[in-house]
């Protein structure tokens, strides 16, 4: 069947990193930002390195997650078929904007939209978020995971 693949937002946003057990648990992967993905790359020890892409274009699935207008939304969309009745997909959700606007209009979320045959969930072609708080329905943005909520999912580095 014919792929899908493609980028979401800016290309400056889409990364992979090796070396980051010490720091986020997982050794090596692919990184999505709202910003560049260089400013990831440790130590973090300035305050507010960012980037503003400026992209208003949004996302229909994360407007759904939101409590406000998304800005500079990136992300990947790929097919895959699993070859077995169980997927794991591991992730880390990092954000510049803990912990100084958790509760604030400023909520970066995270969706895992997982569409196919026999998901029939509220988003785009039927998906279903899969990124959510363990236990419970709650989708993972720095209003849900924080030093006051979800705390057992919440590490500061």
């Amino acid at each position: 069947f014919p792929s899908h693949d493609r980028a979401i937002g800016n290309n400056a946003g889409i990364g992979y990193f090796e070396g980051g057990r010490t720091s986020i648990g997982l050794e090596k992967g692919i990184i999505l930002s709202t910003g560049n993905v260089k400013n990831a790359e440790g130590p973090n020890v300035k305050r507010d390195v960012t980037t503003d892409f400026g992209d208003k274009s949004s996302d229909v699935d994360l407007v759904k997650l939101a409590t406000g207008p998304v800005f500079d939304a990136v992300g990947i969309e790929f097919d895959f078929v699993p070859l077995d009745s169980f997927v794991n997909f591991r992730y880390v959700f990092a954000s510049d904007e803990y912990c100084e606007f958790v509760g604030e209009k400023f909520n970066d979320v995270f969706g895992f939209f997982v569409s196919g045959p026999g998901i029939n969930g509220i988003f785009n072609n039927k998906g279903e978020n899969v990124a959510l708080i363990p236990g419970s329905n709650a989708f993972v943005s720095i209003n849900t995971v924080n030093h006051n909520q979800n705390q057992l999912f919440y590490h500061q580095k």
